[in-house]
């Protein structure tokens, strides 16, 4: 049984199936029943209409490229998926390729056969209506669990690999937990570029991997890491190790080893906890030509315009304006203080940099939601701050939870607080290198210094 995505994959299914003398009729209609219309299907909700009575056809018209995924109610809908409805709907028994979006089948209804044993599927990745990238919200994580509750046994889906780490968490975080705590993944395979698993020009952020569930599994997984060239093999991971899944396995022994360590010296805090949120100072990142929020700038210091603003210009070009106090409502006690702007975006998640260069900022700035920031008691903190963001061994442990370019405060969760006075165990006034090795004796990896320093290439020297 196949149900399509729009008129184009229908056309090719029934090419496929033709070829190989398989029952057409066991392809659904996409006027009638397409993969988008198993989401409409809701506790609660009512009955959708089928093509014929008010609904849009799926088919592309004329040229039409595959239609976007509707847009749900509220994130999506918040009601959740009705699995047994789906269920009946998929199995009642009539041809296949006459089933509708809008059939009512009873509970204990007859049906074409009592069980799906097995569910496969590369679903839509996320749906259309924002502004594209990392504002389309996923849907790949509904389908992976339709595909596990209507299935008797097997479901085997590939998908975006941003739900390791990564992704939205109110969409994510709930599907990242039952995927790396069921104990029934038998295997993963994991592409960091999802180049080498769907060729051509077309980049996915963070990859692409795909897996087999088994609801009668109750074990480790035999997870695949296929990576610049290289093909990493563990036959038996535990996916439950941590909150996310660390892709490399070498690199979760390393997070392991330094949270290990950390804990033994006493250290409980955590670089993520000095970081601000999103938007610090409510400045959007173009402030001049935001419709939704305008920030009044000046492109020289005169007048009330004297609080330094770091900011993106043209070409994507660092440059400084300045705006007003009265106008920062944000954090606007953070003005005064040293600081460190972040950048909160920056490669695709396989980037050896890892992290954009920062900036450490005089006392009366401010930055666009280009950055985030930490606050210090003094100049030389931040800048030692700044020189700890330089070295290897913390972009290596950014690198654990960054698979995709967002780089806020999260990421930095696997990542020691240090001490940045004069008293410090680490003398920052050292080369970066010089520093990494510090850090590497301190937490017991100097063993890896070569995979780290192979993985994370030096950052220049601000």
């Amino acid at each position: 049984l196949s149900i399509p995505m729009c008129g184009v994959t229908y056309e090719f299914t029934r090419k496929v199936y033709e070829l190989l003398g398989l029952d057409v009729n066991c392809i659904a209609e996409p006027e009638k029943l397409n993969t988008y219309d198993l989401l409409k299907i809701r506790e609660g909700a009512a009955p959708s209409a089928p093509q014929g009575e008010g609904r849009a056809s799926s088919r592309p018209q004329g040229e039409g490229a595959a239609p976007s995924a509707p847009q749900r109610e509220g994130r999506a809908s918040s009601r959740p998926l009705d699995y047994a409805k789906i269920k009946r709907i998929l199995t009642q028994n009539k041809d296949f390729n006459t089933i509708s979006i809008g059939d009512e089948v009873a509970e204990g209804e007859q049906t074409m056969c009592k069980t799906i044993g097995c569910v496969i599927s590369n679903p839509p990745y996320q749906e259309k209506g924002g502004s594209g990238g990392t504002n389309d919200a996923p849907i790949y994580q509904d389908y992976s669990l339709m595909g596990a509750r209507v299935t008797e046994r097997y479901s085997d889906f590939i998908i975006r690999a941003n739900w390791f780490t990564g992704g939205r968490e109110n969409l994510l975080g709930a599907f990242r937990k039952e995927m790396l705590e069921s104990r029934q993944i038998r295997s993963l395979k994991t592409f960091a570029d999802g180049n080498d698993a769907f060729p051509g020009d077309v980049e996915i952020k963070a990859g692409v991997c795909y897996y087999l569930r088994d609801s009668k599994s109750n074990g480790p997984c035999d997870y695949t890491l296929c990576q610049g060239g290289e093909t990493i093999s563990v036959p038996e991971r535990n996916l439950a190790e941590s909150d996310i899944f660390i892709r490399n396995p070498t690199l979760a022994e390393i997070v392991r080893k330094v949270l290990q360590k950390a804990k033994d010296l006493g250290q409980g805090h955590f670089v993520s906890e000095i970081l601000s949120g999103d938007t610090p100072f409510g400045i959007p990142t173009n402030p001049a030509e935001s419709k939704k929020t305008p920030f009044p700038v000046s492109e020289k210091r005169e007048g009330a315009f004297a609080i330094r603003l770091d900011l993106l210009g043209e070409k994507q070009k660092r440059v400084v304006a300045f705006v007003r106090r009265s106008d920062i409502k944000k954090n606007a006690q953070d003005i005064d203080a040293n600081k460190v702007f972040i950048p909160k975006a920056g490669g695709s998640g396989n980037d050896p940099l890892v992290l954009s260069p920062a900036i450490v900022a005089p006392r009366g700035s401010v930055c666009s939601q280009t950055f985030i920031y930490a606050k210090f008691s003094s100049a030389a903190e931040a800048k030692n701050f700044a020189r700890y963001l330089q070295t290897r061994f913390l972009r290596m442990l950014v690198s654990a939870r960054k698979n995709t370019q967002d780089a806020l405060s999260k990421v930095y969760a696997f990542v020691p607080l240090q001490d940045f006075t004069a008293s410090s165990d680490i003398d920052w006034s050292k080369p970066i290198p010089d520093i990494d090795r510090q850090l590497y004796a301190k937490y017991g990896i100097t063993a890896y210094k070569a995979f780290i320093e192979s993985m994370i290439k030096p950052m220049a020297v601000m």
